[in-house]
């Protein structure tokens, strides 16, 4: 997740080092991109910096689950070759129990999310009863 504006620091900056300055796994990987003010001219000027997608404040949780599960589900389905060519994984179908899911990106996240908003609940509920 990569906040365009932050205080110190440019997102577009940012993104571009990830991609051009660190080496291996870290170089790739996924950006999200998050704005207030998201124009076609930023979009563009994201995706030369490395953005892989974009999301507009305000958000859902839904919408964001949504881009995440779409860009780890992209990123997970694509592997780089030697030769810098792209391979895409055809996975055959499979006969699934309810602990395979658990391999997932997008059911990982789901359950992560349901975990801190449950323990949000709980710290607010915790911190009303000591007012």
């Amino acid at each position: 997740m990569m906040d365009i504006r932050m205080p110190d620091f440019d997102g577009y900056k940012v993104t571009g080092f990830i991609r051009n300055g660190l080496q291996g796994e870290k170089s790739s990987v996924p950006v999200i991109a998050i704005s207030a003010a998201i124009t076609p001219e930023n979009e563009e000027k994201g995706r030369k910096a490395g953005i892989n997608h974009f999301i507009s404040k305000p958000y859902s949780e839904y919408e964001l689950l949504a881009i995440i599960t779409e860009v780890l589900t992209n990123k997970q389905l694509s592997v780089k070759k030697e030769s810098s060519e792209e391979k895409v994984i055809n996975k055959q179908p499979q006969k699934l129990t309810p602990l395979h899911y658990f391999d997932y990106p997008a059911t990982r996240m789901i359950l992560l999310l349901k975990c801190l908003k449950n323990l949000w609940l709980k710290w607010k509920r915790g911190f009303n009863r000591l007012k």
